[in-house]
């Protein structure tokens, strides 16, 4: 028979973890994707600006609009989602995952 082992979470590393640079780096490079998807899809001239800052408990990533062009391009146009919203969707492989 196996050994039995018992799991002790440690809540302060695991914040640590979650606000460590290699996760920022990841996060920051997910923003940029994100970024770059929602440049493609709004109007010609629009701007964003990629954030990632540090939480109390995690990481934060921000993409945020920086001109009116991509102020505009958040509203729903010609029946289409936002371009924001459209460049957030994740599409998902057959069978789970990315």
């Amino acid at each position: 028979m196996g050994s039995v082992v018992r799991f002790v979470p440690n809540d302060a590393g695991f914040t640590e973890f979650l606000n460590s640079g290699p996760v920022r780096a990841l996060l920051m490079a997910e923003a940029e994707g994100v970024e770059a998807r929602a440049r493609a899809k709004s109007y010609a001239g629009a701007s964003y600006k990629v954030d990632v800052t540090e939480g109390r408990s995690r990481a934060h990533a921000r993409v945020s609009t920086q001109n009116e062009e991509a102020w505009w391009s958040q509203f729903p146009r010609d029946g289409k989602a936002p371009a924001l919203s459209r460049a957030t969707k994740v599409r998902r492989k057959k069978g789970g995952g990315r």
